[in-house]
């Protein structure tokens, strides 16, 4: 997908997630996962998914190499979407319209939904994530 789309590896892993696991089309999965990229501060997709009634937001990692821990680093920069996520419009000021205006749209479509963040990875578990997740 990543070739044929002419998209990061991390956005063809974060759109091809979201259509395998929540069985959102193609295109809507390939534009969800638009937000990655610069300023994205941790959210590589977004969506909504009316069978758990969530706005998903996840962190995507497609590493090179396989056999490598996933870095810490990227399960922090999904918790430290949250304030962003509270309040989307800081992301219109740091240069992310598109972000801002994708959020406040689903949060207008779908005012019950809950927010759910994650981390998909096809890295090595890192023992750290674990920690923090249980902490969390």
């Amino acid at each position: 997908m990543a070739s044929r789309g002419k998209i990061t590896r991390n956005r063809a892993f974060a759109a091809w997630f979201a259509i395998t696991f929540f069985s959102i089309d193609e295109d809507d999965a390939l534009e969800a996962a638009a937000a990655d990229g610069g300023n994205d501060q941790g959210l590589d997709i977004v969506f909504a998914d009316d069978s758990s009634q969530e706005i998903v937001i996840l962190q995507a990692h497609c590493p090179e190499n396989f056999d490598k821990k996933t870095p810490k680093d990227k399960w922090n920069a999904a918790v430290s979407s949250i304030p962003y996520l509270n309040n989307p419009e800081h992301f219109a000021k740091i240069g992310r319209p598109d972000i801002a205006e994708s959020l406040t749209a689903l949060k207008k479509a779908h005012p019950d939904y809950s927010i759910a963040i994650g981390l998909i990875t096809l890295g090595q578990k890192s023992d750290a994530i674990e920690q923090s997740v249980q902490a969390q």
